[in-house]
């Protein structure tokens, strides 16, 4: 893999891109930082559905952000991606990799044949009747998609040098190396990311399907209101309907329920994972993502759960230019997922 590389998140309203350069006796070098906004219908659930338009898009922004090389780690996450805990037989990883079509058909909703799947170990796990035993992470894309995005970028004239897993570039980017169990929520547009790790490492993750852009659509849908106004009032109300206008009401109202169900689907998760992995009750929470923003979701999140919330820092673990040097809790919130992209270049 090369040694300076340029970490594309396509997500469902925005490019973001991360350029970096490994660094043989310091931490990773980053050299650049853009995003472009998608046309709406662009992207639709992690797969391009007009390669046409992203690769223009791409394009200008090598164009605008002067990108040093066309080399790219492409992150692939959103419903095109599912991941299932797994336990394997203690064997090689290309040994396991050649067991996998023949033992996780039920675990995925798509044909083996039709998927791009692997094995990530995690930590040894009890004896079977085979033998030792690996437990571990069961990773599965639509191959179709993979191949979908791949070609999009390349038709921008870029080079994917690789293709990495959406949660584990936020554990690298945004995740905590303490010890002790900690996770990182990442909001996005219509998924949210649900990482829990294991003294610093990925043990656990669930893909909701369900975002931030959900409050958005219902809004336009019961008000009957163009999408950017839509936008407007999510942003400028929030979970405060106490401060809202009397007019405002049901648009509070709409907000409140549609962020209520993504706050349970979050809570479900975490309770799942502490009642299934013995004594891993979630300490520390980094709440991230573009829809993170919303205004009170920070604090109702920790009070639902009790769990401490620590702001996300992208920035603290790479060397940046004085161009990004401003780089406040906005930039961290939108650029988790391209910088961890970015920080998968290898010296």
């Amino acid at each position: 893999m090369s040694s300076h590389v340029v970490g594309v998140d396509i997500g469902q309203t925005a490019i973001r891109a991360v350029e970096a350069k490994a660094s043989k006796s310091g931490p990773i070098e980053v050299r650049a930082y853009h995003e472009a906004a998608l046309p709406d219908g662009a992207v639709r659930n992690g797969e391009i559905m007009e390669p046409t338009a992203v690769a223009t898009i791409l394009k200008k922004m090598w164009v605008d952000a002067k990108f040093g090389t066309k080399d790219v780690l492409l992150g692939m996450g959103d419903q095109k991606v599912v991941a299932r805990d797994l336990v394997m037989p203690k064997l090689s990883h290309q040994e396991i990799r050649d067991l996998l079509p023949l033992r996780v058909q039920e675990l995925i909703p798509m044909p083996v044949a039709e998927a791009i799947i692997d094995f990530y170990p995690v930590a040894d796990a009890p004896p079977t009747d085979e033998g030792p035993a690996v437990r571990g992470l069961l990773i599965a894309a639509y191959a179709d998609a993979v191949t979908t995005n791949v070609n999009a970028v390349r038709r921008a004239g870029l080079q994917v040098v690789g293709v990495d897993f959406v949660p584990f570039a936020l554990q690298r980017s945004v995740g905590l190396a303490s010890e002790g169990v900690s996770a990182i929520v990442d909001v996005g547009a219509t998924t949210t990311n649900v990482v829990v790790a294991h003294n610093g490492v990925p043990d656990f993750v669930r893909i909701i399907p369900a975002g931030s852009d959900d409050a958005t659509r219902a809004l336009v849908t019961q008000l009957e209101v163009p999408r950017d106004q839509a936008e407007k009032l999510k942003v400028a109300q929030g979970l405060h309907p106490e401060i809202v206008a009397p007019n405002d009401a049901k648009s509070a109202g709409i907000i409140l329920d549609v962020t209520r169900e993504l706050m349970t689907s979050i809570i479900n998760t975490l309770r799942y994972y502490s009642t299934t992995h013995e004594n891993a009750r979630v300490e520390q929470l980094v709440l991230t993502g573009n829809g993170a923003r919303l205004r009170g979701l920070p604090a109702a999140l920790a009070q639902s759960t009790g769990i401490t919330l620590v702001a996300p820092a992208p920035f603290s673990r790479v060397k940046l230019p004085k161009t990004l040097a401003g780089f406040g809790v906005s930039e961290a919130l939108r650029a988790g997922t391209a910088m961890g992209l970015a920080m998968g270049v290898q010296a």
